[in-house]
C-alpha cells in the first residue's frame, strides 16, 4: 500500500484498484430528547461497549436499564451483566417479534440473566444530585405499521411508571458522525 505503510486513496489507485467501498458505519448513538439525558450514569451503548472491550468500563454495580431492542442493546445488556450489574433490564417499545436483534442473541442474553420489558417507551430520566436514579416509562400498544414496516408503538394515556436504576444505557440507534 502506501510507501509509509499507511492506507490512502492514492495508494489504492496505484495498487490497481478501480473501486473502493468505505463502510465506516454510523458511530454516534441517538440521544432521546427527554429530561435528564445528561445525568451521570446515562451511557451511550456504543461507547459503553467500546470502553468495556478496552478495559475502561465504568463500575456497573447495581441495576442497569438498557433502552433499545437491536443488536447494540443486547450487546450492552450482556456486557453489563458480565461487568457485575446485579440486575439488567432491556426496555423496548415494541414486542419481541419487532426486535431487530436476532432471536439467538436475545435467547443468550436471557440465559445470562437479562430481563426484557416489552411495550415501554422512555418519557424522562429521574436524577438526584445530577446522577440517574430511574427512568420514567410509558406503556405502549402497537398501532399500524410505520416506515420500518413494523407496527408503530403508541403511548397509553395515564400508564406511566418509574423504573429505578443506577445506570441507564441508551441503545436507540446510531447516526453518522
Amino acid at each position: 500500500f502506501g510507501r509509509d505503510g499507511d492506507l490512502s486513496i492514492e495508494s489504492l489507485k496505484e495498487a490497481g484498484f478501480e473501486a473502493v467501498f468505505l463502510g465506516i458505519g454510523a458511530g454516534k448513538g441517538n440521544v432521546p430528547n427527554i429530561e435528564g439525558v445528561g445525568s451521570e450514569g446515562v451511557l451511550d451503548a456504543m461507547e459503553f461497549v467500546r470502553q468495556a472491550s478496552e478495559g475502561r468500563a465504568p463500575d456497573m454495580r447495581g441495576r442497569t436499564v438498557v433502552l433499545g431492542g437491536g443488536f447494540t442493546a443486547i450487546d450492552a445488556a450482556r456486557t453489563a451483566v458480565r461487568l457485575g450489574s446485579s440486575e439488567v433490564i432491556v426496555a423496548y417499545r415494541r414486542t419481541r417479534q419487532e426486535m431487530l436483534a436476532a432471536d439467538e442473541e436475545i435467547d443468550e442474553a436471557e440465559a445470562e440473566g437479562v430481563k426484557i420489558m416489552y411495550l415501554v417507551s422512555p418519557r424522562a430520566i429521574d436524577a438526584r444530585d445530577g446522577k440517574v436514579v430511574g427512568v420514567r416509562l410509558s406503556n405502549q400498544v402497537l398501532g399500524e405499521a410505520d416506515a420500518s414496516k413494523r407496527r408503530a408503538p403508541e403511548g397509553v394515556k395515564g400508564a406511566e411508571f418509574t423504573l429505578p436504576c443506577d445506570h441507564l444505557v441508551l441503545a436507540l440507534g446510531q447516526h453518522a458522525d
